[in-house]
């Protein structure tokens, strides 16, 4: 007995019983891309961000320039020192830069299931910008207690609980008004 309808590929099969898994490795796709750069940027930007640190919280620092200070600080406490508060950053900025590309993906593919498209001035997609700002505010809830982290280790003081989310309403407003 010949069939002549159409035929279906095993692509086609495995997409037809599980969509939602299409979906759910779509929407990896920007967490994972998302860890990626914040992974480097950590490696890379760690050091320079401990000296900015230092230069700005410490009175020992001021009257000094960016490389002195960063040559100091490697002599004296290595590659330890530069990266000083790098843990947090580490951990939290591959957190929240997944969270940024991933709620973003995840919010933008909402928007246009559930929304008309509308470009405004025929340039400006509304959706995109709505869906940058829900990935910036994605990534400042998990961003504001590491950088608070960060930067009292930095400066080599002690934080507390009670301290760990003060500064969190600038980096929701930065983050939601810079990503969208």
């Amino acid at each position: 007995m010949t069939h002549t309808g159409p035929q279906l590929t095993s692509l086609d099969l495995v997409e037809l019983l599980t969509p939602s898994r299409t979906k759910t490795l779509e929407y990896a796709v920007g967490f994972v891309a998302g860890g990626a750069y914040g992974l480097t940027s950590v490696i890379v930007g760690q050091p320079l961000d401990t000296v900015k640190t230092r230069m700005q919280a410490r009175p020992d620092s001021v009257s000094s320039n960016t490389l002195r200070i960063g040559l100091d600080l490697a002599r004296t406490q290595g590659l330890t020192g530069l990266y000083r508060g790098g843990v947090p950053v580490f951990l939290g900025g591959t957190l929240f830069r997944s969270a940024q590309f991933g709620v973003y993906e995840l919010a933008l593919a909402k928007l246009r299931e559930h929304t008309p498209k509308y470009r405004l001035f025929g340039v400006f997609d509304w959706q995109v910008a709505l869906a940058g700002a829900a990935g910036g505010v994605g990534r400042g809830v998990i961003e504001a207690p590491f950088d608070r982290i960060k930067v009292t280790r930095q400066v080599e003081q002690q934080w507390t609980l009670r301290t760990l989310f003060s500064g969190a309403g600038v980096t929701l407003w930065r983050n939601s008004a810079l990503f969208c």
